[in-house]
C-alpha cells in the first residue's frame, strides 16, 4: 500500500484494493463479499464466487436467436442484475469503512490486501502488519471499533442460529446416531 494515499473524507484510499462484506440486497440472510480492484471496479470475493441474480440458458424464452436473444438478455440484465449491482455499490459507498471492518472480522483477512491475519493486533484492527505501516493511528482506532461492533452484532440473540427441529414424536425425539447408546452384547 502506498503511504500518503489516504483520502481524508472516508479515511480509505478509494482506488486501492479493498474488501467489503455486506448483506445481499434481496436476501439479508445471505452475506456477500466484494473486492475493489486497482481500477475501482467491484468484483466478488473469492474470485470464483458469483452473487446476485443470474440468467441461465433455461430462462431464455425458446425460439429466440441471434439479435433477439441478445436484446432479451440485455433487457433482463437491465431489469434484474443492474439494480442489484447498484444496490451493492450504494451500500458499500454509504459506509465503506464498516464494510471493510465486517470483511476483516468475518474472514480474518486483511481488508486491504486480502492476506490472512495472524497476529492479535491485525485481527483487532482488520489490517495486516504490512498494510498497517501507512495507515494513520486514528483510522486504525476507527477500524478496531468497527471490527468489534461487527462481532457484537453477529453475536446478538437475533443472529444466533436456532437448532433444527428434531424428527419423530415431539415427546420422544429421535436422537442423532452419535448420541445413541450401543449395546455391548454381540448380536448373532
Amino acid at each position: 500500500m502506498r503511504p500518503g494515499a489516504w483520502t481524508p473524507a472516508c479515511g480509505w484510499p478509494p482506488t486501492e484494493s479493498s474488501s467489503d462484506r455486506l448483506p445481499d440486497p434481496h436476501d439479508p440472510g445471505q452475506i456477500t463479499y466484494w473486492r475493489r480492484d486497482d481500477r475501482g471496479r467491484l468484483n466478488p470475493w473469492p474470485a470464483k464466487a458469483r452473487y446476485g441474480p443470474a440468467l441461465y440458458r433455461s430462462q431464455v424464452p425458446a425460439g429466440l436467436t441471434g439479435p433477439d436473444r441478445r436484446a432479451w438478455a440485455q433487457d433482463w440484465h437491465r431489469t434484474h442484475r443492474h439494480p442489484w449491482d447498484a444496490a451493492i455499490r450504494s451500500a458499500i459507498d454509504a459506509d465503506p469503512d464498516a464494510c471493510r471492518a465486517r470483511f476483516a472480522a468475518f474472514t480474518t483477512r486483511c481488508c486491504s490486501c486480502g492476506r490472512a491475519l495472524s497476529d492479535p493486533e491485525s485481527k483487532t484492527v482488520g489490517v495486516g502488519p504490512e498494510c498497517r505501516a501507512g495507515v494513520p493511528a486514528d483510522m486504525l482506532g476507527r477500524l478496531a471499533v468497527l471490527v468489534g461492533r461487527a462481532h457484537a452484532t453477529a453475536l446478538s440473540a437475533s443472529d444466533v442460529p436456532q437448532p433444527a427441529p428434531t424428527q419423530g414424536h415431539p415427546e420422544h425425539p429421535v436422537k442423532p446416531a452419535f448420541f445413541r447408546t450401543v449395546s455391548k452384547e454381540r448380536h448373532t
